[in-house]
């Protein structure tokens, strides 16, 4: 059984592939559509920055990755990243981010009134556990 059985590719696509004259070949990558302004390793550094912003707690919205993103891309405008951002790296890296953030594109809220011990609080609790 060959790999393109294994994966169901119709014999007539494969053909157009890898038939022996060059010239009726269809190369790779060469298909119908405009080419993605943001290439798979900028992409992997932005969703790395937005990543890193939200283990530590400055989690940052849609407007802020694409703030970031012009910092990064000078080039393009604004519109363009923001279309490439929602259309391209968010659906793209979506398990990912969804694994290593807990609300992607999103701002946390701080957790300081849960977290804020007094130091007499603290010394009561030394006095009772020890």
């Amino acid at each position: 059984m060959t790999n393109a059985e294994v994966h169901d590719i119709p014999f007539t696509t494969l053909q157009t592939h890898i038939t022996p004259n060059d010239s009726k070949r269809i190369k790779l990558g060469s298909g119908v559509g405009r080419k993605p302004i943001l290439d798979d390793q900028r992409e992997a550094i932005i969703v790395d920055v937005l990543i890193r912003k939200d283990r530590a707690n400055e989690g940052a919205s849609v407007g802020e990755a694409v703030d970031i993103l012009e910092q990064f891309c000078p080039e393009y405008s604004r519109k363009q990243l923001d279309q490439a951002f929602r259309r391209t790296v968010r659906p793209q890296c979506s398990e990912r981010t969804r694994l290593d953030m807990t609300d992607p594109f999103a701002v946390q809220a701080t957790t300081t009134k849960r977290t804020a011990i007094t130091p007499t609080q603290q010394w009561r609790w030394h006095k009772v556990k020890y």
